[in-house]
């Protein structure tokens, strides 16, 4: 099997999880029984807390291996499937995110999937352990109306696939590229950057997307304040590493503050151009600082050519406990040992360290949410960087291994599609084509993130003219 952190947690447990491959459904159809597919992203704090809790429970590791082919993949190293269960978690649970299982028949046709659940019942949410069992029960007493739901959620998701292209209708880019600036401004948030509710994704081809737009002559000044309040929040905020540099994968709010603490190589790397460009055409030094500093940190942590994926959310902390972002987060007392009582005064009252914390376990995040006058500022660089060099001293998060891209058995592409006019003057704005017709800005970061993937794979096979 791929060698993902996620397949290497499953298989600690007493579940044989087959790789995603022909045999795994030829065993499904001689067996009759349906594929449970474990799908999760190997640098994912609730990937790993869910693959934990399968692998700690004898009686559920039991009924999947009863009742189910337990297939297990990682996002990265199976793009084409993870797009397929999105689709159908967002489809059949409007829900969206990782880890997700999804139950399919012999012939991978998905009837339903469901996202993270605790392993038993929690207060009014239903646990995995009950769910498999109605599932279970449902594939042995009513199979017939399981491959009739198969069948309603493939033909949804080619009805979805139709209505960007209904009939077979070519585009007008500008047509295109307006509406899905508009639809962008519609789920704006005005107040605190970025589109949409959270939790809240530094969405790297959108943004860049509306620089571009931002780049032509006389934009929307509405365009253009939104574009640079979401760029100086996702900044200054918990989702930037304010000691390291880069970005973490999301944040868990709407102030950009409580972050989810993985950190992926490529999607850094997109942050990056995203504040090139947002330097060239706003003409702003500091946006050309922090694409620097987020180049930087992934040469540093990931190595040229690049020796991982990612960083992993879960780290331990000083009391040997592994939990969500240790490694990364503050007490003001850890801050006073580095720093002195006077240093970590100034460093608090910027960043936002409390007693209360922003986690439940007390400790803070490391975010801009203090003023402070000029010559407090100019003290900041020093002090950060004694942090920096005391945290380099914690037993870092461990490194996402790069995984094999799976190939085989390869489900329905997404169709071809043709534009009238002149080819959009790059990938950003080809995507953000895709993404209108589609209504994908409607929710964020997507309305259905599988659906997304799927388009962003048919605008990296277009040939569009690179900048």
């Amino acid at each position: 099997m791929n060698d993902s952190l996620v397949v290497r947690q499953l298989a600690l447990g007493a579940v044989r999880w087959r790789a995603w491959s022909g045999d795994a459904l030829d065993e499904a159809r001689a067996r009759g029984l349906p594929l449970l597919l474990f799908c999760g992203d190997g640098l994912d704090h609730w990937t790993a807390a869910m693959a934990a809790g399968i692998v700690a429970d004898a009686q559920v590791c039991e009924l999947i291996e009863q009742a189910f082919v337990p297939v297990a993949v990682d996002v990265a190293a199976a793009p084409g499937v993870a797009r397929r269960v999105q689709e159908t978690l967002a489809l059949t649970a409007d829900a969206r995110g990782w880890p997700a299982i999804a139950f399919m028949t012999a012939d991978a046709r998905p009837f339903g999937a469901v996202p993270y659940r605790p392993i038993r019942d929690q207060e009014r949410e239903k646990g995995l352990a009950r769910i498999l069992v109605e599932v279970a029960q449902r594939w042995r007493d009513a199979r017939d109306d399981c491959v009739a739901d198969a069948a309603r959620v493939v033909d949804a998701i080619t009805g979805m696939y139709a209505s960007f292209a209904p009939d077979g209708r070519r585009f007008d880019p500008d047509l295109v590229l307006g509406n899905a600036e508009a639809q962008a401004m519609t789920i704006a948030d005005v107040i605190n950057g970025g589109f949409g509710p959270a939790p809240r994704h530094p969405n790297a081809p959108l943004i860049e997307f509306l620089i571009a737009r931002c780049a032509r002559p006389d934009p929307p000044l509405a365009l253009t304040r939104q574009v640079e309040r979401t760029l100086a929040a996702m900044a200054a905020g918990g989702l930037h590493d304010h000691l390291g540099g880069g970005f973490f994968r999301a944040a868990t709010d709407e102030t950009w503050t409580v972050p989810f603490f993985a950190k992926g190589r490529d999607e850094n790397l997109a942050l990056a151009r995203v504040y090139e460009r947002a330097a060239r055409v706003f003409a702003r030094d500091y946006y050309a600082e922090v694409a620097q500093r987020t180049r930087a940190f992934c040469a540093s942590a990931f190595g040229e050519p690049p020796t991982a994926a990612g960083l992993h959310a879960d780290s331990r902390g000083a009391d040997g406990a592994v939990r969500d972002g240790a490694y990364s987060t503050w007490t003001r007392r850890e801050i006073a040992a580095v720093i002195g009582s006077d240093g970590a005064d100034l460093v608090c009252q910027r960043y936002g360290i409390t007693d209360a914390g922003d986690l439940d376990d007390g400790r803070s995040v490391l975010a801009v949410r203090g003023d402070v006058d000029d010559e407090q500022a100019a003290r900041l660089p020093a002090l950060m960087q004694r942090l920096a060099v005391a945290r380099a001293e914690r037993e870092a998060p461990p490194l996402a291994p790069i995984v094999a891209v799976i190939t085989e058995p390869a489900l329905d592409p997404p169709p071809s599609f043709a534009v009238d006019g002149d080819a959009p003057r790059d990938p950003a704005e080809a995507l953000a084509l895709v993404r209108a017709h589609t209504g994908l800005l409607r929710r964020a970061p997507l309305a259905c993130p599988g659906l997304c993937l799927a388009l962003e794979e048919l605008v990296v096979s277009q040939t569009w003219a690179q900048e």
